[in-house]
């Protein structure tokens, strides 16, 4: 059914008006107040969603259930009309027929969606989720910091945080010193530190030392409430990323804050409410890629009790630092979203040339189908409709990235496109190339191959989990939500990570060619070279 939004609105005035001469509450309204915290919330998020990427690809839709699906935005809101569709009547009485659930799904996606529309929500949402703008940074510092070329740098007194809302954000690219043992670089890395000796102050940690994640030190005179590691994404290595954190302390109520650890403008989980009282400033100068203390010495990093030897790891930030940016309000999802995608793009970073509803990284396009769970074959078969398959995350850079994706949905179990159908304990990748792990190829099974526990189990699930993200064999005919990868890469993009570019390399060494300039690793200084500290000018 096609609506005409902007005559809805006008009816929903009208009947403001009635009420108002009669002394009660437009009817749409009273209906409203009357859902649940849980109704509002998913009515807001799909609806959001659903402006956010397009459900109209090539003409058809993406799986689930749309409610208010924009077709376009005017220029003024105010003057013209929206067209959006909702399940028309014969759509309600088709499903009735056809199944009993899919009938109340489209009724309530019908009766909800007028109700914002006529109570003026609607009309609200669109004006704020279509821009695409976010606010100037209350700091901005471009501080090019390498681990090659210093321990630390100093950037005084340029910002600190007190008891307010902020937002932090930083552009780095991981890259641990091949030198030294992976397992004893960038864990616990500082990439911003402005923390007393007795823990007043804060730090901005990635990765952090269990978890990988991004993490935040935030302590009063009581040192509360300490490390707020909640990040759960693993930051890959070798690419540059928008990381950072937004705290809100104004709307949750005197003392509590809610905290959200951001990568590449995703959420990286949904956040932690906690209380937080107190100031964060202090008199100690903002130090960037270390941790000092009060003296300007560097401060040894912790012990792993879980290691043999216990031994010490170092706060030493491992790559690169391009700017780190300050507000002095907690940023919301899209003004985060924005900020990051503009901030990659200005370092030649681009991440949005995928078709709408997909994401780009390294040249390749994912989504996440979580409206509509289907068993194995049945999402490999929607993911071809797209023009894909389902996901196939061959390296550690491409699975992290999968799992910023996959953070954004409350879903817990996701298919890929890796399987044994053919050929028991022969998995394959949906393009019919092999995944070796007796080889050692890389995968996220727990034990490093698949544990099989059923022969029926011959298909891999995503698993999130508080612990991290793991692969896991599965019986085929479960229901999940998945995840897709177009089969073209994007035009005019130079792919680093991925087989592709590795078989591409691959062949240049093969044909024994001299020119390999851009294929070669960044060639790392070792740590006894650095320079011992700088100061930003």
């Amino acid at each position: 059914m096609r609506l005409l939004v902007g005559t809805l609105l006008a009816l929903g005035s009208t009947d403001a008006e009635k009420a108002d001469r009669i002394g009660r509450k437009p009817i749409a309204q009273r209906k409203w107040e009357k859902m649940d915290r849980f109704q509002k919330i998913l009515m807001k998020k799909s609806i959001a969603e659903n402006m956010m990427t397009s459900t109209h690809m090539n003409g058809g839709f993406t799986a689930g259930p749309h409610i208010g699906t924009i077709r376009h935005v005017p220029d003024n809101l105010s003057k013209q009309q929206i067209c959006m569709d909702i399940p028309t009547i014969a759509d309600i009485r088709s499903a009735k027929d056809h199944n009993g659930r899919e009938e109340q799904i489209k009724r309530r996606i019908t009766l909800k969606t007028m109700e914002a529309v006529m109570d003026g929500t609607y009309h609200e949402w669109i004006e704020h989720l279509t821009q695409d703008t976010f606010p100037q940074p209350t700091k901005y510092l471009e501080v090019d910091y390498s681990h090659e070329k210093f321990d630390y740098m100093d950037l005084g007194q340029e910002f600190d945080l007190d008891d307010k809302s902020f937002t932090l954000a930083t552009l780095v690219r991981l890259r641990p010193d091949h030198e030294l043992n992976a397992n004893f670089t960038n864990r616990g890395a500082r990439i911003l530190s402005k923390r007393t000796d007795a823990g007043l102050g804060w730090e901005l940690v990635a990765p952090s030392f269990y978890t990988g994640a991004v993490s935040l030190y935030a302590g009063n005179e009581r040192r509360e409430p300490g490390h707020i590691d909640y990040g759960r994404s693993r930051l890959p290595d070798n690419t540059w990323m928008c990381v950072g954190t937004s705290v809100d302390r104004l709307n949750f109520g005197q003392d509590m804050a809610h905290i959200v650890p951001f990568v590449n403008g995703f959420s990286d989980g949904p956040g932690t409410s906690m209380r937080m009282e107190g100031t964060l400033s202090n008199h100690v100068p903002i130090t960037l890629g270390n941790h000092r203390d009060e003296s300007g010495n560097l401060v040894e990093g912790r012990r792993d009790h879980m290691m043999d030897g216990s031994p010490r790891f170092q706060q030493h930030f491992q790559g690169d630092i391009h700017s780190v940016s300050y507000w002095d309000r907690a940023l919301d999802h899209k003004e985060i979203r924005m900020m990051c995608r503009k901030k990659l793009a200005e370092i030649g970073v681009e991440t949005g040339r995928c078709p709408h509803g997909y994401e780009q990284f390294d040249c390749e396009c994912y989504k996440v189908l979580d409206h509509e769970m289907q068993p194995f074959k049945d999402a490999a078969k929607f993911c071809r409709s797209e023009g894909g398959s389902l996901a196939m995350p061959k390296t550690e850079q491409h699975q992290d990235f999968i799992e910023m994706l996959m953070q954004q949905s409350h879903r817990e179990t996701f298919w890929i496109g890796l399987d044994d159908l053919d050929v028991e304990h022969v998995h394959r990748w949906a393009d019919g190339s092999r995944m070796d792990y007796e080889n050692n190829e890389f995968n996220r099974y727990p034990n490093g191959k698949p544990d099989k526990v059923y022969f029926s189990e011959d298909c891999v699930e995503e698993v999130k989990s508080r612990g991290g993200f793991y692969w896991n064999d599965e019986n085929c005919a479960k229901v999940n939500a998945f995840i897709c990868q177009l089969d073209a890469i994007v035009d005019h993009c130079d792919q680093e990570h991925g087989m592709r570019a590795q078989n591409v390399k691959d062949m240049v060494d093969r044909m024994g060619s001299k020119d390999t300039a851009n294929l070669e690793k960044v060639n790392l200084k070792s740590a006894r070279e650095r320079n011992k500290g700088g100061r930003r000018n």
